[in-house]
């Protein structure tokens, strides 16, 4: 510090610098923790479990999380495609439902993608697809967005109808920590024929700590009609290039500074 002629104390060019490289400092440290991340992401419970139940009865298929070798690192991202049509049965083998296509995908940003192709069988069926649980590094007060959308087709020209299961307020729910639900997006529709899409989205930041997320499907679609959805969550890391970009430009800032004071002396 300096005493102007004022008699009042004034950092030197030396002092303002320092803090200048200190608050870069900050921030090339918090773009370095960001980075990680990816790397620190967990996965917990099946990939994906799939439910779908009517009068006939309930029928479930579970598609595990691969096996990872000991002391293998936890991968960044996990995404399984499913193309061919498989079938919901029951126990006792009577059709429930089927699933025509599918595709799930964890990453560690973090971010939950479940996208699929439902059939019911002769009767109106409700299904169920939940995602594993990604966990993370705690974040505090992040940004998050959710993001669905749903087609739904007429396939005996009978009329068709997709609906919202009690006590859900949504057919698409974004959770985090467990069953604290960010979203519910997308109502009950029905159509007369052909086919109809509808769309929902929201973004906001989350208050408090998170450290989890999933994604969950559930509806009810009419007896051998078929739904077509794509619901995606995710919680926004800060890229660490932004912050390193910042941190760059307050080194710079403080070179410059002492530079041009030095050049004034």
């Amino acid at each position: 510090m300096r005493v102007n002629r004022m008699g009042v104390a004034t950092p030197t060019t030396t002092s303002r610098s320092i803090g200048l490289f200190a608050l870069a400092a900050l921030l090339l440290g918090a773009g370095v923790g960001a980075f990680c991340q990816t790397a620190q992401a967990g996965y917990s419970g099946d990939l994906i479990t799939i439910t779908a139940a009517n009068e006939n009865g309930i029928a479930h298929r579970v598609f595990p999380l691969p096996e990872l070798p000991p002391q293998a690192e936890v991968p960044a991202r996990i995404r399984h495609m499913l193309q061919e049509r498989f079938e919901l049965r029951t126990d006792q083998g009577d059709l429930i439902g089927a699933i025509e296509e599918m595709e799930v995908e964890l990453i560690g940003d973090p971010v939950v993608n479940i996208s699929f192709t439902a059939t019911a069988g002769s009767l109106d069926t409700t299904f169920m697809l939940s995602s594993a649980v990604l966990s993370f590094p705690t974040l505090t007060n992040p940004p998050a967005l959710a993001d669905a959308e749903l087609t739904l087709t007429d396939t005996g020209s009978d009329g068709a109808s997709v609906g919202v299961v009690a006590p859900n307020d949504g057919l698409f729910k974004a959770l985090y920590n467990g069953s604290t639900e960010y979203a519910e997006l997308l109502g009950s529709t029905g159509i007369s024929g052909g086919s109809t899409t509808i769309m929902g989205d929201t973004s906001s930041s989350i208050a408090g700590s998170v450290s989890s997320i999933q994604a969950v499907w559930t509806f009810e679609l009419s007896a051998t009609d078929q739904a077509s959805g794509s619901g995606v969550f995710e919680v926004v890391v800060p890229e660490p290039s932004t912050l390193l970009l910042a941190s760059c430009g307050l080194v710079m800032s403080a070179f410059c500074f002492g530079r041009r004071r030095r050049q004034h002396r």
